[in-house]
């Protein structure tokens, strides 16, 4: 499917139907044979497959050719109804006639923006304009995902250090799903900033472009800053969880050796007393069971005193 979008009065708004040679941006969106033919008859380069959009070589990544700045942006993806979010990969073209977008997976900052365009809220004068809307929507949608996954963290932090948990199975799982996360987010930042980078030498001829660019900049290394922090407390906390199921699985190993220690003479007691030999002390008196059961308790308390004294319980 092919979106396209003209700019007219200077703003950005959908371009009639199949009115393909006068839009400046195409958006192709999980394209087919057709879609293929209908974008390559219009730039001199081939619509790239979805494997060839999701290669991480640098060179594959970004790079000039005929059809203008070819870029690879990776993005993160909350899917609704889904806890985990994903990362798709977006090939973009910017060329000095259009920009063309070719994805294989829903993104919405894409989407907002088309949305945007159909309201009449964009205003651009040229493709490196445009190409500057998509990463500013870029950086802006990822800084809400960051501190979405901050507020995540927080909350996590506070179920690990100050609730009763029984089971930290969930915890575990969770920790290593935001982990993933964080280090998906890391990548698509880095991506970013290579991209920012590449744009800015090769089409922000203007100064308004220039300052856009360096501004997103700023904004991704801040958010890199944040997500490197956040690795640190994800780690800290995982760390926490590994020391607390320590603590508690040494609890549970004490317990059974107090148990152990204090089964252990009234044991020893009913054992000499359990053997059958003919001839014994004692089993012929009439006070004998009775006095052995209590020597059995005494022995059983006696540890358990003594534990209770030094504070080992």
């Amino acid at each position: 499917m092919i979106r396209a979008f003209s700019c007219v009065d200077g703003l950005l708004v959908p371009a009639p139907a199949a009115s393909f040679e006068q839009a400046i941006w195409l958006d192709v969106h999980n394209p087919d044979d057709q879609d293929r033919a209908i974008v390559e008859a219009l730039m001199p380069s081939h619509v790239p497959a979805r494997e060839e959009v999701e290669q991480i070589e640098p060179s594959t990544r970004c790079f000039i050719d005929d059809a203008g700045i070819h870029m690879r942006s990776l993005y993160m993806e909350q899917r609704s109804g889904e806890s985990a979010r994903r990362m798709t990969s977006v090939a973009c073209i910017v060329g000095m006639e259009r920009v063309v977008t070719i994805r294989y997976d829903a993104i919405t900052e894409i989407d907002r923006l088309q949305q945007q365009a159909a309201d009449r809220q964009i205003a651009i004068a040229s493709t490196t304009d445009l190409a500057v809307l998509l990463f500013e929507e870029k950086v802006e949608t990822h800084a809400d995902l960051v501190e979405a996954m901050h507020c995540e963290v927080a909350a996590l932090r506070t179920e690990i250090h100050e609730s009763d948990i029984k089971t930290w199975d969930d915890v575990l799982r969770r920790l290593g799903r935001l982990d993933d996360e964080n280090g998906r987010m890391r990548l698509c930042m880095l991506d970013t900033s290579l991209s920012l980078a590449f744009l800015q030498r090769h089409r922000g001829e203007q100064v308004e472009q220039q300052t856009a660019l360096h501004g997103i900049q700023q904004d991704v290394d801040a958010l890199a800053s944040h997500i490197a922090y956040q690795s640190e407390s994800i780690q800290f906390l995982m760390d926490s969880t590994r020391g607390f199921i320590g603590v508690r699985q040494n609890q549970i190993n004490k317990g059974f050796s107090i148990a152990a220690v204090m089964f252990l003479p009234p044991t020893l007691i009913a054992g000499i007393y359990g053997m059958n030999f003919r001839f014994m002390p004692g089993l012929d008196w009439p006070l004998g069971y009775p006095l052995a059961i209590a020597a059995m308790v005494a022995a059983g308390i006696g540890p358990l005193w003594f534990f209770r004294r030094r504070g080992w319980l």
